[in-house]
């Protein structure tokens, strides 16, 4: 059963290393050896491979262009706390009293904070078709931009999680 589960593990990984290729090779930025060689660290010691790995190497390239670690290390702190709101108000059922009102506040208030961040970090690389790619995916006002959003904000929670547990001494620019 252990070796099925290994190779189905190391398919889905080759499917969405393609898929990350595919958007490269359709104009999208170029992103440095650095930035992959820190995206597949990342994918070979998470509990999950990330759903989500052209747009996370677009954050990370964009750290290491700009020699700082402070919009990325904001990002998914932000990122982590929005998922434990996530948890929070998935988990009690909704009277409208004043504690649940306010969680659903700060949730709101944060996911519009994490997108403002994530669209300029997305404007910093300056690559019209990935700026385009990120707005297309992230920033329309439609139900599938929230799903992928929130799917953005799962994984930059695995990285968060896993760099706390970590010496993180393996990623350079990340820590």
């Amino acid at each position: 059963m252990i070796p099925v589960i290994a190779e189905a593990a190391r398919n889905l990984k080759t499917a969405t290393e393609e898929s990350a290729k595919k958007l490269l090779n359709n104009g999208h930025m170029e992103i440095s050896g650095e930035a992959k060689e820190i995206l597949d660290k990342l994918n070979d010691n998470l509990p999950e491979f990330l759903k989500n790995n052209f747009e996370i190497s677009v954050i990370i390239e964009a750290a290491l262009r700009k020699k700082s670690n402070q919009n990325f290390n904001d990002l998914i702190f932000k990122a982590k706390y929005i998922n434990g709101l996530k948890s929070i108000l998935s988990n009690r059922i909704v009277t409208g009293d004043d504690f649940m009102g306010k969680i659903f506040s700060e949730f709101n208030k944060n996911l519009r904070e994490f997108s403002a961040l994530l669209e300029k970090i997305s404007a910093s690389v300056k690559d019209e078709n990935t700026e385009d790619h990120f707005k297309r995916k992230f920033f329309e006002l439609d139900q599938e931009s929230i799903v992928n959003i929130m799917s953005l904000i799962e994984d930059l929670t695995l990285i968060k999680e896993h760099l706390n547990k970590s010496s993180g001494e393996d990623y350079s620019i990340l820590n």
